[in-house]
């Protein structure tokens, strides 16, 4: 009985992973579809503000990653022309690991 208990728990919680994952992707078309990033003045201000953008990747990692590192390793390559990727990287890294010990 209990095997049959675990097959249902495991089909039920994928069930709703797949739900979570579908409505993810849905939301993520339709933004790509509506929002035209390119024309977000806001975010190239941002970009621009090296120190501000290291700031909030600091507040992200200390809050449980709540902003995925990936995101900020895309702004040195799109957004920080002019940057050096690898130094960017390295910050990055170094953050996090500060985050994580401040946390």
């Amino acid at each position: 009985m209990a095997e049959r208990e675990k097959t249902i728990f495991f089909f039920k919680n994928l069930f709703r992973g797949l739900i979570w994952l579908a409505v993810i992707v849905v939301a993520y078309i339709l933004f790509n579809h509506y929002v035209d990033i390119d024309s977000l003045e806001i975010l190239q201000d941002l970009g621009d503000r090296v120190g501000l953008v290291y700031t909030i990747y600091f507040l992200s990692e200390l809050i449980l990653g709540i902003i995925p590192p990936e995101m900020f390793m895309m702004w040195s390559l799109e957004l920080a022309h002019g940057r050096d990727y690898l130094l960017d990287v390295t910050l990055l890294a170094l953050i996090s690991y500060a985050a994580g010990v401040v946390a």
